[in-house]
């Protein structure tokens, strides 16, 4: 059920002006008129239908920013892969907190020994596979 704000009352949207009358008259609202009644009933719905419209759009921005549950799971297992070859290596690093881990590849990643041969490892091993792939 949707809830709008008026004035300093929640209410949910109303169906039909008795309905809006009798909530109001719940919170203490005694005088309305029915011209006022109609207005305010207008703007509620209107106001259902705006948060209904901005809610669709929401929905397929998201649709559009989100891969495919193929490239995600791709990604995922990549990442896993990754991080398992580094844990393997160094078993230690599987106990480091995020904060930690985060912290200690920043250091590694600015030094200039030994970094350099690993970009270019990755680097010339992509440009590889790249190579095979065109010619398979």
């Amino acid at each position: 059920m949707k809830y709008t704000m008026k004035g300093l009352i929640i209410i949910s949207t109303p169906k039909t002006k008795t309905e809006l009358l009798q909530t109001l008259r719940e919170n203490g609202y005694d005088r309305i008129s029915d011209d006022q009644l109609e207005r305010l009933l207008s703007i509620l719905r209107k106001e259902e239908k705006a948060e209904a419209e901005i809610h669709q759009l929401n929905r397929a921005e998201s649709r559009k920013k989100t891969k495919s549950k193929a490239e995600r799971a791709l990604r995922t297992h990549q990442l896993c892969n990754i991080g398992g070859a580094v844990v393997s290596f160094y078993p230690e690093l599987a106990y480091l907190s995020q904060e930690e881990l985060y912290n200690l590849f920043d250091k590694v990643f600015h030094y200039d020994t030994g970094i350099d041969m690993v970009i270019n490892y990755a680097i010339t091993h992509r440009k590889a596979l790249k190579g095979s792939d065109d010619s398979g």
